[in-house]
């Protein structure tokens, strides 16, 4: 359970099951969000420095992750997780005539809104409008950009993007062809082309994945976007299709952020999220 991030692009994939790791990321920003997130990628995990399984390296990535996980977990099911008063709900909206989704947030500080949040509904496997203008055709994708261009012209901070899955996707296709504050994705389906935009954009992607889970194979054999890479083994029973789920990584990653951080304890509690039964014991 030690896997550490890694930076990849063009569908190389550097390396999974490390245990002391040191990568690197070469954009900069004042942001403390940001910075932090730099941070992350230029930290040596050391086996030294281990709770309940997880050295810093993934911890530090679930804490960086785990608001987005919730959210994009919300974007199926908007009442799934209560985030707490950091954050203000907007909307939620579902077009099943193509099967696009998502939820938005505001992250809040003393009144003032310092983060917009955009998180994509992945697919509904039951749905054929979903699976046709989601993972076949482009609806989805020029649907997602649409609403980041409303969304950019609503408020004066940039927005930054989230999903699962396909909701992944619809993320990486937008901060291919616009500029985000950030993005962060779990699980992401390589449905995204550059065909799409009328120039592209190198922002800060950040890619959480669940180790073994199905979607895998799908970014083996396609094309990744240039993010930063984490690949974890939050999800110890069933198949690839059950470790796909993003309820139940979100579970995991605000667990394992509650390690070390307050608010993510917080939330948790709120939440009633413990730790997964097969992590070992607290020392």
């Amino acid at each position: 359970m030690t896997q550490c991030p890694m930076q990849i692009g063009g569908g190389l994939v550097l390396a999974f099951l490390l245990s002391a790791c040191a990568t690197t990321y070469d954009h900069h920003s004042d942001d403390p969000q940001l910075t932090a997130l730099q941070a992350m990628s230029q930290t040596e995990c050391e086996e030294t420095d281990v709770i309940r399984g997880w050295n810093a390296c993934s911890r530090h990535a679930a804490e960086q992750a785990y608001e987005y996980a919730l959210m994009s977990s919300n974007a199926y099911d908007v009442d799934t997780f209560e985030l707490g008063e950091r954050f203000q709900y907007i909307e939620h909206e579902y077009e099943q005539a193509n099967g696009f989704g998502y939820v938005l947030y505001e992250r809040r500080l003393n009144g003032e809104t310092t983060e917009v949040i955009i998180a994509f509904r992945g697919t509904d496997f039951t749905s054929g409008p979903d699976w046709l203008h989601g993972n076949l055709l482009t609806g989805q994708r020029r649907s997602a950009l649409a609403l980041f261009d409303d969304v950019s012209d609503r408020y004066d901070v940039t927005p930054s993007v989230t999903g699962h899955s396909l909701g992944g996707a619809l993320a990486t296709q937008v901060s291919l062809c616009r500029d985000v504050h950030l993005s962060v994705v779990f699980d992401s389906s390589p449905r995204f082309s550059k065909a799409l935009c009328e120039e592209t954009y190198l922002n800060r992607n950040f890619s959480v994945v669940e180790f073994g889970e199905i979607n895998y194979i799908l970014r083996l054999f396609g094309r990744e976007a240039d993010q930063l890479y984490t690949s974890l083994n939050c999800t110890r029973e069933g198949g690839a299709v059950t470790q796909h789920s993003m309820h139940t990584l979100a579970r995991c990653l605000t667990s394992m952020a509650a390690l070390d951080s307050d608010p993510a304890r917080a939330i948790a509690d709120r939440n009633a999220i413990t730790a997964p039964d097969h992590w070992p014991a607290p020392r």
